[in-house]
């Protein structure tokens, strides 16, 4: 469990007290639309030393890269943790928009950025990176996360991820099972799945398979389970030629029939389980390295948050032994492979106050070195194709279990990263659940997310394919 220090909560105290007598709401549409945009970041801007970084609790890899910035440079750097939870974002939003709050430095989640820029909350950083080698380094797939809808880049993406179907050789094996697994259609999946209900069914608690599919995990919803299988029909969720966000009847129902059929019809996993506060835990550190999973549906990280976890050892036995492999989802007419990445960035805050130091940490812990170690001990990708390159990434001790991560960067789709994003990817999690809890049946549901889409996000603004 990793602690936070008396004054980052006194930081975010203060933050409380500043922001609890503000009138401000959250960021919608207007708000983006009506905003000033923000002023280029230049060099000059430097009205303070000290720079200051704000980031998400707990990650105590850059923590330490910052602190031997700080070692190496005698320069001072206040670094400020944000506590996890459903309103981080929020949080985020009201610290930016105060010259009074907002840092030098955010640690910003991918999809946020473009929203964020279009409410003058970000500066752009075109200026300085015109001026950085490094910047080539980068993978122009990941690159867009960071970019505004104005073609400026607002910020610097430090890794990436992609969503597999993850399981245990030794539960394979022991269903008479190919333990080099990788299905061709959608079918292939269930029948698996069914073919390793059978083989345990004298276990209750063995679960034949987990997607995520209640709204109180709504991201892992929307990225794992619709996103991921969406984009295997080859639809898309936004017309970037039109500013709409597209409901695509057709596909969105392939992808709750085969929801219906998992959760349904062939009963393949636990609706508890999933509508369970902290299922991921549950799932990563005691059942997967436990045996008591047959397929995981879930991120690149997995085995690193296994490794780090409560049940380390567990891990470090099955991944040692070649246990643990991963296979992609196949698109739904069975000629090609899918996955679907995010990831978190870095950027500039408009209403920081020294911007110029800023960059200078930005471009320390960007650096090759560092970003390869952040995705080495995260179980993340690096967004720096260079750093696939380098001897750490390809010395690490699990380093055959990632080669096939980076062929999936040639086919992955990436996660909206538009205005509204956060109130649509609710709208997904919620038209999973219908399906799966047998809320609605598919037709139904796909006519209430129509209604929902277009109350949401305004008529005019959605585009719907029959």
């Amino acid at each position: 469990m990793r602690k936070r220090n008396k004054s980052i909560l006194c930081v975010a105290l203060t933050l409380f007290m500043v922001f609890s007598l503000a009138a401000c709401g959250p960021k919608g549409e207007k708000e983006a639309d009506n905003a000033e945009p923000a002023k280029e970041a230049k060099e000059g801007k430097d009205n303070s030393e000290t720079v200051k970084i704000a980031v998400q609790e707990g990650r105590t890899m850059l923590k330490e890269i910052v602190d031997k910035y700080v070692e190496e440079t005698g320069k001072e750097v206040e670094y400020i943790e944000i506590a996890k939870g459903d309103d981080y974002y929020s949080k985020v939003t009201l610290m930016l928009s105060s010259k009074d709050t907002a840092p030098d430095i955010i640690f910003e989640d991918g999809f946020m950025v473009k929203s964020d820029a279009a409410a003058g909350l970000l500066a752009p950083m075109d200026d300085y990176l015109a001026k950085w080698a490094d910047w080539d380094s980068y993978n122009p797939a990941v690159v867009e996360a960071g970019t505004g809808m104005d073609g400026k880049q607002y910020a610097i993406p430090i890794s990436t991820d992609e969503q597999v179907i993850w399981y245990n050789t030794d539960v394979f094996e022991a269903a008479k099972l190919d333990p080099d697994w990788q299905p061709k259609t959608w079918q292939d999946i269930i029948d698996t799945a069914k073919k390793l209900k059978e083989a345990n069914s004298d276990d209750p608690d063995f679960l034949p398979m987990n997607q995520f599919v209640s709204t109180s995990n709504v991201e892992q919803v929307s990225m794992r389970t619709f996103q991921l299988f969406y984009a295997a029909t080859g639809g898309k969720l936004y017309d970037y030629d039109t500013d709409q966000w597209i409901v695509d009847k057709a596909n969105i129902k392939k992808v709750l029939d085969y929801v219906d059929q998992v959760w349904n019809v062939e009963e393949l996993s636990s609706l508890d389980l999933a509508a369970s506060n902290d299922p991921e835990s549950t799932f990563t550190s005691e059942m997967f390295p436990n045996g008591d999973i047959g397929l995981y549906f879930t991120g690149s990280w997995a085995f690193g948050d296994g490794v780090g976890g409560s049940n380390a050892d567990a891990w470090k036995e099955i991944l040692k032994d070649g246990k643990v492999k991963y296979a992609f989802v196949p698109t739904y007419d069975g000629k090609g492979y899918v996955t679907t990445s995010g990831g978190w960035t870095f950027a500039m805050a408009a209403n920081g106050s020294n911007l110029d130091g800023g960059w200078d940490l930005l471009k320390y812990i960007c650096q090759e070195e560092n970003m390869t170690y952040w995705a080495i001990e995260s179980g993340n990708l690096p967004a720096r194709a260079d750093s696939f390159e380098s001897d750490a990434w390809k010395s690490q001790e699990y380093s055959g279990l990632m080669e096939k991560f980076e062929e999936g960067l040639e086919f992955t789709v990436f996660r909206p990263t538009v205005d509204g994003y956060a109130s649509v990817t609710e709208l997904y999690a919620q038209l999973i659940e219908n399906v799966a809890f047998g809320v609605l049946g598919i037709d139904d549901a796909v006519d209430h997310f129509e209604g929902d889409m277009k109350a949401a996000m305004g008529a005019d603004l959605v585009k719907v394919i029959e």
